[in-house]
C-alpha cells in the first residue's frame, strides 16, 4: 500500500486486510535510572530485551491500556574499578541474572500539536533472579 493512501500518514502497513497507519508520536514515558530493584541493583539497562505479556493488556473504560511487561536488563554496572585511560574498565561487580516484571499503564494522547506530559507509566512489580540447575545463583 503507498502512502498516497493517508498522505498524513508517516508509515503504513498492512497485515491480512487491516491498514495501520502511524501519524503521530501518542506517548511517551520514562524509567529513572537510580530506580532500584528488589536486590537494590539498579533496574533499568534493558536494550531490547523486553517482552509483553500479550494476554495481559486490556483496555481500560478511559481509551488507556494496562499490561505487563518483563524485562531482562544488562550484567550489570561496570563501575568497579576504572583506569585513567578513556573507557578502559578494570573490572566488573558480580551480578546475578534476573527478569524484571512490570505493570505499565498507557494513556494515548490524540489531541492537536505535539505529546506533552507523560502517557507511559512504569510500575516495578517483582524480578525473579535465576539460578544453574543446582539452584546456584547465576553469575556475570
Amino acid at each position: 500500500m503507498s502512502l498516497a493512501s493517508n498522505p498524513s500518514a508517516i508509515a503504513q502497513v498492512s497485515i491480512g486486510s487491516a491498514t495501520y497507519s502511524y501519524l503521530s508520536l501518542v506517548g511517551h514515558g520514562f524509567w529513572a535510572a537510580a530506580s532500584q530493584d528488589q536486590t537494590g541493583d539498579t533496574s533499568g539497562g534493558w536494550g531490547s530485551a523486553i517482552s509483553a505479556d500479550l494476554n495481559s493488556w486490556h483496555m481500560k473504560d478511559d481509551g488507556s491500556y494496562q499490561g505487563t511487561v518483563y524485562t531482562l536488563p544488562d550484567r550489570g554496572w561496570n563501575t568497579n574499578r576504572t583506569s585513567t585511560i578513556w573507557l578502559a574498565n578494570l573490572g566488573t561487580v558480580d551480578f546475578q541474572a534476573r527478569v524484571h516484571q512490570y505493570d505499565l499503564h498507557f494513556n494515548p494522547y490524540y489531541g492537536p500539536g505535539p505529546v506533552t506530559g507523560i502517557q507511559l507509566v512504569w510500575q516495578y512489580v517483582d524480578s525473579l533472579l535465576l539460578s544453574d540447575y543446582r539452584g546456584v545463583p547465576t553469575t556475570g
